[in-house]
């Protein structure tokens, strides 16, 4: 016969198990641990609030997406290169920080859908009046290292290139006149400006490059408005395919729309309709490459309008 005690534990043991297989059941198991996210802090496109939560027109996007999908997650600060290189290594789940797609990041690692387009702006010192990409010739060009602007940005002729490690040190120097242009996120150009009017520069559009132009230089599409999505860890394809979903739910409900207006912006427009050329071409670039052969790029036109 056994021993009391012995019956006693196994019916504690026997009750526990029973409670986390009806707590499973129910939906009540342990909460899944949080998900990594690592941004660089780019107002107004992402900053970590107080409470732990992302702001801004990526980070809002991101926390509602989260909400829905019933995620939690933890942030981390640090710069670009970090950034990328965390996502990359799988020290981190997911990048959100204003990151457009490029073939050689969808090479190391994975991309949600856009959830909004980015339209093509510079900075520039007073005095110089650029607006294409070969008025670039002749001139001291500065970029933040690791953003998708440097490959093509090295391959102009006649066109010195510095790299900075953050937004702070290459609008200074393009104030102080170090440097002729910078090329780095549009909507950084214009907050800063905003926050830092000691600062000496003009922010203009950059006329997109021609569908022939890029025939002729295929990089020079990353002159263009860009694809703007969520960088996530190699391997996880479910958790893009989740986030997707809700991606797709801001654009019909024009959530996205309302972020961005949120952020200042008064004609929304050009971030949710490039335009049918270069819808085409994105449905080109990503295509066989990181979604199937029948994707069709997000779109809203005349919704931002509404």
């Amino acid at each position: 016969m056994r021993h009391p005690c012995f019956r006693s534990l196994a019916a504690r043991l026997l009750g526990a198990a029973l409670l986390y297989a009806a707590a499973s059941a129910a939906g009540l198991a342990a909460p899944a641990k949080p998900l990594r996210v690592v941004i660089t802090s780019l107002p107004p496109y992402v900053t970590k609030a107080p409470d732990g939560r992302l702001r801004g027109i990526d980070g809002s996007l991101f926390d509602h997406a989260a909400r829905q999908l019933g995620l939690r997650y933890k942030v981390t600060v640090t710069n670009w290169d970090g950034m990328l290189a965390a996502v990359q290594s799988g020290r981190a789940d997911l990048a959100v920080s204003d990151v457009a797609w490029t073939p050689a990041r969808a090479k190391t690692g994975l991309f949600t859908d856009p959830s909004y387009y980015l339209p093509e702006l510079i900075a520039e010192r007073k005095g110089l009046d650029i607006h294409d990409v070969a008025g670039l010739s002749g001139h001291v060009v500065g970029a933040i290292n690791g953003q998708s602007y440097v490959d093509p940005l090295n391959g102009l002729p006649h066109v010195q290139l510095r790299l900075y490690p953050d937004t702070v040190s290459l609008l200074s120097d393009l104030s102080a006149g170090r440097i002729d242009v910078a090329f780095m996120d549009p909507l950084v150009m214009v907050y800063q400006k905003k926050v830092r009017p000691s600062l000496h520069y003009k922010v203009v559009p950059l006329t997109a490059p021609t569908m022939s132009q890029i025939a002729e230089h295929p990089k020079w599409a990353l002159f263009g408005p860009q694809m703007i999505g969520w960088y996530v860890r190699p391997g996880d394809q479910a958790l893009v395919a989740r986030l997707d979903r809700v991606i797709h739910e801001s654009w019909k409900s024009g959530l996205n729309v309302r972020m961005i207006q949120a952020a200042g912006v008064a004609d929304a427009a050009p971030f949710v309709d490039p335009g049918p050329q270069w819808l085409a071409a994105y449905e080109k670039q990503r295509r066989g490459v990181d979604r199937p052969a029948d994707w069709v790029a997000p779109s809203a036109p005349g919704h931002a309008a509404r």
